[in-house]
């Protein structure tokens, strides 16, 4: 099921890429990168602990979604900071 959400994310990149490079408007598609790499690093990290992965790399996959979560909140709050 967790490879079938990665898959998902995967697929939803690409269209969301080919989307705004098409130029139809809606969505930037970098407001939307780190979204989906931080959703896409807990899914890996969650089918590694299933698996039986080592734990450095499902702790890899959190160090990384918890930078992509940083990544897009300061993305979002940017304007906020220049005051």
């Amino acid at each position: 099921m967790v490879d079938v959400a990665l898959a998902l994310i995967a697929l939803e990149a690409m269209v969301l890429y080919w989307w705004t490079r098409r130029g139809r408007g809606g969505v930037v598609f970098a407001d939307l990168v780190f979204n989906l790499l931080s959703g896409g690093a807990l899914l890996l990290g969650l089918r590694g602990a299933l698996n039986g992965a080592p734990t450095l790399f499902w702790l890899g996959c959190l160090s990384v979604s918890l930078f992509a979560h940083l990544a897009d909140f300061y993305r979002r709050l940017r304007p906020t900071f220049r005051r």
